[in-house]
């Protein structure tokens, strides 16, 4: 069963960090409005006209909470028949996509939500059904850079991303000033490009067999619940790391696999309903009695491939791989 955030309950989504502060100062409002009303010493038509403000303020607060959390909902509805196995919304945010010119000024602006999982980047028309009309994966994005400040309508103050695609393409999004700081976290996590080339995401969709650091915890425990499960690797110079996207490298030391001890099968189709075509499978087997498939990217899986024979790994030979 697909899941929202499920392993990771620390996760806020923009529009519930934008909701919160609404919900706690409706009830905060609605206590000194009874204080300006009910409070002998305060009735004054002054008090009373405070108190009727801050009731109405309070009963705004109240609808715009409701309001963005019922549109939230409403939207990750709509996307979960598209979320791929594994996958998880990191947020969803409006923006609006801005065509520079030659000297960088806005010539025109189109109304969009991004939707941001730990798989990819979607791009939606606002108002429209789920279908996004432009669908990245984190890899097709080269760099990130934000954080210059521009004015928007109605002087409002906007922060301004350019997003360069791997094909040298470039997106130029505008954000609110709050909806930026927002976006930050999760686009640190999951768009900025990582320095550290021995890092890399891929799904595990399988896992059978004992553990090899410890044969009395099977080996399918780094499946959350079962569901194929996205997991960050480390490509070590002597092992491969597998653990929780969520986790520091050092909360599981049970899920390391030393190079030499492995062997490693060919590129093969992914073969998962839910995931693209152009997605392929790795399947590695660990002293001849444990194996985990990943599936990912066909860059990242031939990169994981191609590491693992250079430090020791030997080829398992597995009739039909393409």
């Amino acid at each position: 069963m697909l899941r929202f955030g499920s392993r990771n309950r620390r996760e806020r989504t923009h529009t519930l960090a934008t909701a919160l502060p609404f919900a706690l100062n409706a009830p905060l409002l609605a206590f000194f409005a009874v204080y300006a009303l009910w409070t002998p010493h305060t009735q004054t038509i002054r008090w009373r006209l405070l108190g009727n403000a801050l009731i109405l303020l309070a009963l705004i607060c109240s609808a715009i909470c409701v309001a963005l959390i019922v549109t939230d909902r409403r939207h990750r509805r709509m996307l979960s028949p598209l979320v791929r196995p594994g996958e998880q919304i990191a947020g969803v945010f409006g923006a609006e996509l801005v065509d520079l010119s030659e000297n960088g000024q806005p010539v025109g602006t189109k109304r969009i939500l991004l939707t941001l999982t730990n798989q990819r980047l979607l791009l939606h028309r606002p108002g429209r059904d789920s279908e996004p009309w432009l669908e990245l994966e984190h890899e097709e994005i080269a760099t990130v850079k934000g954080g210059k400040p521009v004015m928007c309508s109605g002087l409002r103050r906007c922060v301004l991303h350019t997003l360069r695609l791997t094909d040298d393409r470039e997106l130029h999004v505008r954000m609110s000033a709050g909806t930026a700081s927002d976006f930050v976290v999760p686009s640190d996590r999951y768009l900025v490009t990582v320095t550290d080339l021995r890092e890399m995401r891929a799904l595990v969709v399988a896992a059978k067999g004992p553990t090899p650091s410890r044969p009395e915890l099977p080996l399918d425990a780094i499946l959350a619940g079962g569901n194929p499960t996205l997991c960050l690797l480390s490509l070590n110079e002597n092992y491969l790391q597998v653990g929780g996207e969520d986790l520091s490298p050092l909360s599981d030391l049970h899920h390391y696999f030393h190079w030499e001890h492995m062997t490693i099968g060919e590129l093969k189709p992914a073969g998962m309903e839910g995931l693209p075509e152009s997605w392929r499978s790795l399947t590695l087997c660990f002293h001849q009695r444990a194996t985990m498939k990943l599936c990912g990217t066909s860059r990242a899986m031939r990169r994981l491939r191609q590491t693992a024979l250079s430090r020791g790994a030997s080829k398992l030979h597995v009739v039909g791989g393409d």
